[in-house]
C-alpha cells in the first residue's frame, strides 16, 4: 500500500516537473503576451497626442516595429513605427510611449474612438501580429476589416493648431522675433501674457479672456491695453474653431477697422497661410 502511494507521489513530482518546464519553456521562448495597462489623451498647447503603457507578460524580450490602436473593431489609429531600431520590451517589462502631436483626429463618428472599446495592434520585425488587450471582457475581432483614421495636423506658420482654437494673436516688439499663441473657445490661452492692473497699479500675468473671447472688438481693445506700453504690434486672426475643412475657413483677419498697427513699420502681417498635413 505504502509503495503504491510512494509510486504515486513520484509520479504527481515527475509530472508537476514536465508541467513546469514546458510552462517555462513556454514563456521564455514562445509566449507573446502583451496587455495595455493604460491609454491616455495628451491636450495641450502644442495640440493633441496619445500615451500609452504596455505590459510584457513573457518571461522573455519582445520586439516591436509599429502599433496601431484598434477602435471597436472597425477604426484603426496609427500610433507610432520605430523606423531606426525596434522598440524593446524586457521580461514582464513595461514601456510608454506617446503619439506625434495632431490636431484632431477626422472620423464621422468619435463616440467609436472610445478607450475601453480597444486594443492595441502591434507588429514585431518578423512581421508577427500582437494583440494586446485592454480591457479583459473586450472581444478582439482578429480578422475584423477596419478603416484607417486620418490623423489631421493643421499649421499656421509654423505652429500646430489645436482642434479648439478660435483665434490666433501674433504679436512682436520692434526688431524682435515675432511670437505667436492660440486662444481656444473656452477663452483660455495657450501662453500667458502680463498686464498692467489700473486697480491694484500692479502688473499680472492672465492665461485667459472667457468673458470676451465671443467679442473680438473688446479683444483688440485689450491687447492694445496690454501691447501699447511696450511698444508692440499685433493682429488678431480668427479662425474656424474647430475644423479646417472649408478654405474658406483659414486664419483670416477681421474687418480692417478693428485693428491698429502702433509704433513699428517692420511688422509683416504676411504668413504662409495654413497648410494641412493628413496621416493614417
Amino acid at each position: 500500500m505504502f509503495a503504491f502511494i510512494k509510486e504515486t507521489f513520484d509520479w504527481i513530482a515527475n509530472l508537476s516537473i514536465i508541467v513546469i518546464t514546458l510552462y517555462g519553456f513556454y514563456r521564455a521562448f514562445i509566449d507573446k503576451r502583451i496587455s495595455v495597462i493604460g491609454i491616455s489623451n495628451n491636450h495641450g498647447k502644442n495640440g493633441s497626442n496619445k500615451i500609452i503603457t504596455l505590459k510584457n507578460h513573457a518571461l522573455r524580450e519582445i520586439y516591436l516595429e509599429e502599433a496601431y490602436i484598434i477602435y471597436d473593431n472597425q477604426y484603426a489609429l496609427h500610433l507610432v513605427k520605430w523606423d531606426k531600431a525596434p522598440c524593446i520590451i524586457a521580461p514582464n517589462g513595461v514601456i510608454k510611449f506617446e503619439t506625434e502631436h495632431y490636431s484632431y483626429l477626422k472620423v464621422s463618428d468619435e463616440t467609436k474612438l472610445w478607450e475601453p472599446n480597444a486594443h492595441v495592434f502591434l507588429r514585431t520585425p518578423e512581421d508577427d501580429i500582437i494583440h494586446a488587450r485592454f480591457k479583459r471582457n473586450h472581444k478582439i475581432k482578429k480578422r475584423a476589416e477596419v478603416a484607417k483614421v486620418p490623423i489631421m495636423r493643421e499649421y499656421y506658420n509654423g505652429m500646430l493648431i489645436h482642434k479648439d482654437c478660435k483665434y490666433v494673436l501674433r504679436y512682436k516688439r520692434k526688431d524682435d522675433e515675432e511670437k505667436m499663441l492660440q486662444i481656444y473657445s473656452s477663452g483660455v490661452m495657450s501662453d500667458a501674457l502680463i498686464e498692467f492692473d489700473e486697480t491694484t497699479k500692479k502688473y499680472r500675468w492672465f492665461n485667459g479672456v472667457p468673458n470676451i473671447v465671443d467679442n473680438p472688438q473688446e479683444l483688440v481693445q485689450l491687447f492694445e491695453k496690454v501691447f501699447s506700453p511696450y511698444e508692440m504690434d499685433f493682429i488678431v486672426l480668427v479662425g474656424a474653431n474647430s475644423t479646417f475643412d472649408d478654405p474658406k475657413s483659414d486664419f483670416h483677419e477681421l474687418e480692417k477697422t478693428v485693428y491698429k498697427k502702433l509704433r513699428s513699420t517692420n511688422f509683416s502681417y504676411e504668413s504662409d497661410g495654413v497648410r494641412r498635413e493628413v496621416t493614417t
